[in-house]
């Protein structure tokens, strides 16, 4: 016999899985943040830190160096790590 309506009951296939939960704190892009230490080699940044000695001599002379720098990049690109170190060879011996 047909339920009312014409209709008859189709069997459910397996139940669906619980959703899945993501935690869209963790980066999902390629580069992986440091903790901003310096690594054992500053790869490619040989034309910043040339720039930065050329600013450290400005001040060894006695003139005043600009009073601004911008250094900016993607995530991940070792912005941090060169203001690290940046700063070791900026303090004072």
């Amino acid at each position: 016999a047909e339920p009312p309506g014409g209709r008859r009951h189709q069997e459910r296939g397996p139940p669906l899985s619980k959703p899945r939960l993501v935690n869209l704190l963790i980066p999902t892009g390629p580069f992986r943040p440091g903790d901003g230490g310096l690594p054992p080699y500053l790869a490619g940044r040989e034309s910043e830190q040339a720039q930065f000695h050329s600013l450290l001599a400005l001040l060894d002379r006695g003139e005043a160096p600009p009073s601004e720098v911008i250094l900016y990049g993607p995530r991940g690109n070792g912005k941090t790590a060169l203001l690290v170190w940046l700063k070791e060879v900026a303090a004072p011996s």
